[in-house]
Formats: structure tokens, C-alpha cells, sequence
């Protein structure tokens, strides 16, 4: 019986790497930060925004920041909400022990603080089918 080439061992490592990796990834659930800001200048914030997202992706590249404007709510109008999206609360914690070692994201993060204020800031977790009720 002939012993498999090289390349077919090596194709089927790397199909159970993956395998398992979305397995791991499926098994928590994804998380998501929901900040209400009232910014003074919306585009220069979401600039700031766009530095702290690239940055934030050297350590956990799935994280996603989203910006939404408040257009027909009443006293609401012009409130931003920036939502962040992250693979699980682990990768949360990634980017915080991050933010507190990188000087580039803390000057970030003094910069948007110094253009808006933070009305609410909230946490949601995922609601997959093997959630608690």
C-alpha cells in the first residue's frame, strides 16, 4: 500500500486546523460593544475611529467598529453609535491589555474622549441557538 505524499498529509492537518478553529470560535459566542456618544465634529471622530479600528486589528483582526447616526429621534439627533464587534470576550480583553501597553491607542482614545461625550456604553453578547435562555 503506498504511504500518502507530503502535500496530502499537509492538506489534511491544515483542514483539521481550521476544522477545529471554527469549532472553537462557534463554541463562543460573539460580542458586541455598543457606545452612544455625542461627538462635536462626526468626521473628524470617525477618523479617530479608523486609527483605533486598524490598530485594534494587529492583535484581534476579526474586530469590526461600525458608526451609526441618530436621524429621526426626536432630541437623539446627531447622537452616534459606534458598535464593535469582536469574535468573543476573550478577544475583548486582547484589545483592552492592548490598549493599555500601546501609546499610539492611548493618545486614540485621549483624542476621541476630547471630542465627544460617552451617554451610554453597553455590552451584548451574541444569541446563537446553544444560548442560555
Amino acid at each position: 500500500m503506498p504511504t500518502p505524499s507530503k502535500a496530502a498529509v499537509r492538506a489534511v492537518a491544515l483542514a483539521a486546523l481550521i476544522a477545529s478553529s471554527l469549532a472553537a470560535r462557534a463554541a463562543e459566542p460573539g460580542v458586541m460593544r455598543v457606545v452612544v456618544v455625542e461627538a462635536m465634529d462626526s468626521r473628524e471622530f470617525r477618523r479617530e475611529l479608523d486609527k483605533l479600528q486598524a490598530l485594534e486589528r494587529t492583535v484581534v483582526p476579526e474586530a469590526s467598529i461600525r458608526v451609526w447616526r441618530a436621524r429621526f429621534a426626536g432630541s437623539e439627533v446627531g447622537t452616534l453609535i459606534v458598535a464593535e464587534e469582536v469574535p468573543s470576550l476573550a478577544a475583548l480583553a486582547k484589545i483592552d491589555e492592548f490598549g493599555k501597553s500601546n501609546g499610539e491607542y492611548t493618545a486614540t482614545m485621549h483624542r476621541l474622549a476630547a471630542m465627544s461625550r460617552i451617554v451610554s456604553d453597553s455590552l451584548y453578547e451574541e444569541v446563537t441557538h446553544d444560548s442560555p435562555r
